[in-house]
């Protein structure tokens, strides 16, 4: 996942100084799989890292952007607690 026009974002809130260490920490810590279905595709996964990394928060993050059943992780609540656990985010 390449987020080079994304250079010049900034998270809300969190760990990192800026944007362009997130793909590095979600790459090492194997967490693109946002909502573990067991695959991990732009149309679900990366559309819900980007709407969270916009700040956008619970159905905004989520509606039509979730794979393919059986998700492990389908709600904002599930999905922000994994990303700043698991992949170090910080989000609110």
């Amino acid at each position: 996942m390449r987020c080079a026009h994304l250079g010049s974002l900034q998270p809300r809130t969190g760990n990192h100084a800026d944007i362009t260490s997130i793909p590095g920490v979600l790459g090492a810590n194997n967490c693109l799989d946002i909502e573990s279905n067991g695959q991990s595709l732009a149309a679900s996964d990366d559309m819900l890292l980007l709407r969270a990394l916009f700040g956008l928060t619970d159905t905004a993050v989520t509606d039509n952007a979730l794979g393919a059943p059986p998700q492990a992780r389908s709600d904002w609540a599930t999905i922000r607690i994994y990303l700043n656990g698991t992949c170090q985010l910080g989000l609110a």
